[in-house]
């Protein structure tokens, strides 16, 4: 019998995999070769955005500590004068030197950037979540960022949890229309399938008119021995 960790610690030079990773296997082994390599990185405005929406809540002060918003003014103070009198400065190579600059100088020092419009954004949503009292039922009382690192079946999984509550495990997913969140599940591949070993967990989903039930597997819930999964698509409706 194949030991997986073996194989995957001679080489990859780890012996887990994780959600990404598997995510990737899921559509192209060859880019998953490549991932578990390190040659290949996933950047989008939805990714960039949802790593500053769950460390505003999940990780408030780190966030406070670790982003700078970058604004159009604060790059064009750095700009020559030539640029600032442009009337397309965003097109210029300056602005643009300018902003990569400013992107790096960040990253060194082990800090991000974000834009100011998905800075009120991401706060908006959670003061949403505040004033509708889903933070106090559902967050309160919870560790966050809880990591794992456990064998599923014959496979070790990495990753962490957004909040291990007493008995429950609450992962918070953001997307642009409700109607549509169906079609990120499939896409982001949120329901993926850690092992045909694990515990077939029920997944209902209130998207959608057919409110079918679909049968799915977890990874956190086999590692934490959870009971249930409840797809919930709790919508903040307070003005």
């Amino acid at each position: 019998m194949i030991n997986i960790p073996e194989v995957l610690q001679e080489r990859y030079d780890k012996p887990h995999l994780s959600y990404s990773s598997l995510k990737v296997a899921l559509t192209d082994m060859a880019k998953f070769d490549q991932y578990m390599k390190g040659e290949l990185k996933f950047s989008s405005p939805a990714l960039t955005f949802g790593t500053l929406y769950d460390m505003l809540l999940f990780e408030r002060e780190k966030a406070m500590d670790t982003y700078t918003i970058l604004s159009h003014e604060t790059i064009m103070d750095r700009c020559s004068d030539k640029t600032r009198a442009s009337k397309r400065p965003k097109l210029t190579n300056d602005y643009k030197a300018v902003r990569a600059q400013m992107e790096q100088d960040a990253a060194t020092g082990g800090g991000m950037l974000c834009t100011p419009e998905d800075w009120k954004m991401a706060n908006q949503m959670i003061d949403r979540l505040e004033r509708c009292g889903l933070v106090d039922s559902l967050l309160s009382s919870g560790n966050y960022q809880v990591e794992f690192n456990e064998m599923i079946g014959p496979v070790r999984v990495k990753g962490f949890l957004d909040c291990l509550g007493d008995g429950f495990i609450v992962d918070s997913k953001s997307t642009k229309a409700v109607d549509k969140f169906r079609y990120s599940v499939r896409d982001f591949c949120y329901d993926i399938q850690a092992t045909s070993t694990a515990r077939c967990l029920v997944l209902r989903s209130s998207t959608g008119s057919s409110r079918r039930r679909r049968t799915r597997i977890y990874p956190q819930c086999r590692v934490f021995r959870r009971n249930a999964v409840h797809w919930r698509d709790e919508v903040p409706r307070c003005g």
